[in-house]
């Protein structure tokens, strides 16, 4: 029951009968595997990691478990770990197509399209091809600018019989390429039948009920007495928004500076809020809808155990950057947990952000991607929770907007720096030049110059995108052009 309920990406209800598995069998392998590649799909990167140790100690030589640990140095951006993981699951187990594509995939992480390449040559030497395979040279055929080859590679993937949640993937590239070729309303079809294949709904009057509950509950007498962490770190840097809104590159600009370490997208926050609410991963994001609920020490407690997280990405750096574009939800707790914490919130047009959330494979977490209308509801609610703490909370908050920065890429970075407190440094102005990967879905563009062909990118698609420009407008957010 369990693995056909993972197999169709439903990780949250696979999990609980995973673990009732392994605790009548705490010592089997496959089980411990099994648990925490769960756990690390859902981001409990310790005790999934644990398990997966556990699997390789009882079993060395199973490929599988080499692949699941390096998935997660992955998102925990390890990639030197990482690398080596998957390397150790070809050295076991020559033909595994999974550990030529993990490996593939980090080096394209990496803009490393050579050495992918090579990997993928040395898996058809030794007579491995397949689904993985066929996607990833697909990979190296965008990158080389052969779209057409690219296309027939993932075509053949398609005709392949894939568990659903690849089948998603593929259809979500399939339409990457298409657009990269220029068929516009191919790569739409693509893309929608890709969202409509997700196994997960947002709903979107749930979702804006809790917004509307945390926007009464906190009000300006509320923070007034609101207990603030006893613990004086500096920072961190919350770098919030909407997803694709610009935050990659903000926090890519930022760590160039020699006295900023990068986080990238923890979930931290996410995991304090539930730590006080009581709700597990079942309740994405997990609102924090009862002030109340911010005790002193349940505050101490949830401060204390993130400042040790984010101690753990870099030890001595000035500042260190959560870049979750979530936490735009939660800032009311933040100003309680760091005070002295700096947060930059980022814009972009939403109908450029909202139509690359929809064409972007992210976890089910982010289900609202799936559907302009419900990606309309989702930014929306965002930015009526951020112009709510914009109004009650006593932090400093700098704004910036995506168009305004890629237009003018020093003034507004020196003004960033300035309101974080940093002096500025011209290493900032070459952020594409820095040897850091990043394991969201912007790794390409923030490796890249500024340019400005993602500007208007919502035009390409103009006449599909009807139930998004509605839905934004019963939000109150319109366009004059």
């Amino acid at each position: 029951m369990a693995r056909r309920l993972a197999d169709a990406g439903q990780y949250l209800e696979a999990l609980p009968i995973f673990r009732r598995a392994l605790a009548k069998k705490p010592r089997d392998p496959d089980l411990l595997w099994a648990t925490g590649y769960c756990e690390v799909t859902l981001g409990q990167m310790v005790p999934g990691k644990a398990k997966l140790l556990a699997a390789i100690r009882a079993d060395p030589n199973d490929a599988r478990f080499h692949n699941a640990l390096g998935l997660a140095y992955r998102r925990e951006g390890r990639a030197d770990l990482a690398k080596q993981s998957l390397r150790e699951g070809i050295r076991v187990n020559p033909r595994s197509q999974p550990s030529y594509s993990g490996l593939a995939e980090m080096l394209f992480l990496e803009d490393d399209y050579e050495e992918a390449e090579r990997v993928l040559e040395q898996a058809l030497a030794n007579g491995v091809e397949g689904t993985h395979i066929w996607i990833c040279m697909s990979q190296v055929r965008r990158h080389q600018k052969r779209y057409d080859e690219g296309i027939e590679l993932l075509k053949r993937a398609l005709e392949e019989r894939n568990r659903p949640t690849l089948r998603v993937g593929i259809l979500f590239r399939l339409a990457d390429m298409l657009d990269r070729a220029g068929r516009y309303d191919e790569a739409f079809e693509a893309y929608t039948r890709a969202n409509k294949e997700v196994d997960v709904r947002f709903v979107g009057g749930q979702h804006r009920r809790a917004t509307d509950r945390c926007i009464a509950a906190w009000t300006p007498e509320v923070v007034a007495k609101l207990p603030r962490a006893a613990q004086q770190m500096s920072g961190p840097v919350f770098i919030c928004g909407m997803p694709r809104s610009g935050t990659s590159l903000v926090e890519q600009i930022l760590a160039c500076h020699p006295d900023v370490a990068p986080g990238g997208e923890l979930s931290i926050i996410p995991d304090a809020v539930a730590e006080i609410t009581k709700k597990g991963f079942d309740s994405f994001p997990p609102l924090l809808e009862d002030p109340s609920k911010v005790t002193p020490a349940s505050l101490n407690g949830v401060a204390a155990t993130a400042a040790g997280r984010y101690r753990e990405v870099h030890d001595k750096a000035k500042l260190i950057t959560d870049k979750l574009p979530s936490n735009v939800l939660y800032l009311g707790l933040i100003y309680a947990m760091f005070p002295d914490a700096r947060v930059i919130h980022v814009r972009r047009d939403e109908r450029d952000t909202c139509m690359s959330c929809f064409t972007k494979h992210f976890s089910t977490s982010l289900s609202w991607s799936c559907d302009l209308r419900d990606a309309a509801s989702y930014c929306i609610d965002c930015r009526r929770m951020f112009e709510h703490w914009r109004q009650i909370l006593p932090m400093p908050i700098y704004e910036i907007q995506y168009e305004e920065l890629v237009g003018d890429l020093e003034g507004k970075s020196r003004e960033m720096l300035e309101a974080i407190g940093l002096p500025w440094n011209d290493a900032c102005l070459r952020f594409w030049e820095s040897e850091r990967v990043v394991f969201t879905a912007s790794n390409e563009q923030v490796r890249q110059p500024i340019y400005k062909s993602s500007l208007n990118r919502w035009r390409r698609y103009e006449k599909h995108l009807g139930p998004l420009i509605e839905g934004l407008a019963a939000g109150g957010i319109t366009f004059d052009d």
